[in-house]
């Protein structure tokens, strides 16, 4: 009996997420999950942001672009830019605020460390909360995975904005998975804001995924095909419209290089093999939890075919 009870309580120490009460809220369970596991999200942490301080420089291709841009912000203010001015923008310019706001009390190296810290953990902890409020327990076997695709190909492109765009709409996602009524669903707003100012594409992928998942957690699962349909009506629909108002370059790219494992693939085509790999490895892993049927009904497997 003190061996059930002694395994019980460990459990709860390294799951924390799961103590809170039945039906509770995104928020209310990550204050949870906050208190059980402290220790664990810290070290966590503190070894994910490893590759912003080893080196001298963080290479990524678009970050000089942005601390030359929040340079310029800082002549301009000090009245050593003349005939620079600061333009209003409404999107597309979060992370250039953050390295202005930073680069006022530090030096522009230790600011572009600190910035580019903030959104991986942004990113990563979003990932980790939507993982979790699909698995509904912490996934701690992928947080491996997971530290990879945080450094993956839109971090290595330098695209900040929409990384941080991406992050906030992994946990609007994590909240509307959890949202008991609409009543729950207020910290979307100002993850949506935030989003927003950081990249409109991240916005419509925060839009559509609660709007995906509030849904199909209040149908029964033999309508979910519907949800797909319409998922995939709506892409077919966005593809109509970008291929007759813009110029499309077509390439021929097999269907997995959409299914996010690209992001693995950095440095040549032999990353392909370690993109191959974990392709393999989550799909044994779905077929291993659960039959077809039941694979493709889940809400977050049908994210991923239907996106």
């Amino acid at each position: 009996m003190n061996a059930i009870s002694v395994s019980a309580v460990r459990r709860s120490e390294l799951e924390g997420y799961r103590t809170a009460p039945q039906g509770a809220s995104a928020a209310s369970r990550t204050v949870a999950f906050a208190r059980e596991c402290p220790a664990r999200v810290f070290v966590i942490s503190a070894a994910l942001l490893v590759p912003c301080f080893w080196h001298r420089r963080i290479v990524s291709a678009d970050l000089g672009s942005h601390l030359y841009n929040a340079w310029l912000a800082q002549l301009v203010r000090g009245g050593h830019a003349p005939g620079v001015y600061i333009a209003n923008q409404h999107t597309n310019v979060l992370f250039d605020l953050l390295l202005d706001s930073l680069g006022r009390g530090f030096p522009l190296a230790t600011t572009e460390k600190l910035a580019v810290s903030i959104c991986v953990l942004i990113f990563f902890w979003g990932m980790f909360a939507l993982a979790t409020a699909s698995a509904k327990r912490p996934p701690w076997l992928l947080v491996p995975a997971m530290a990879m695709f945080a450094y993956g190909y839109t971090f290595h492109m330098g695209f900040f904005n929409y990384y941080l765009a991406i992050g906030f709409s992994f946990w609007a996602i994590a909240v509307a998975w959890h949202a008991r009524g609409v009543a729950d669903l207020w910290p979307i707003v100002p993850l949506a804001i935030l989003s927003v100012a950081a990249h409109p594409l991240g916005l419509a992928w925060l839009v559509a995924g609660c709007i995906y998942v509030y849904a199909a957690a209040r149908m029964a699962g033999r309508f979910h095909a519907i949800l797909v349909l319409l998922s995939i009506t709506a892409l077919a629909g966005a593809h109509y419209y970008f291929w007759h108002h813009y110029v499309i370059e077509a390439q021929s790219l097999p269907f997995y290089y959409f299914n996010g494992g690209d992001q693995l693939l950095l440095f040549g085509d032999r990353y392909k093999y370690v993109e191959y790999a974990f392709l393999i490895f989550f799909d044994l892993r779905a077929r291993a939890r659960s039959d077809a049927f039941e694979k493709w009904r889940g809400a977050e497997m049908q994210l991923r075919d239907s996106g």
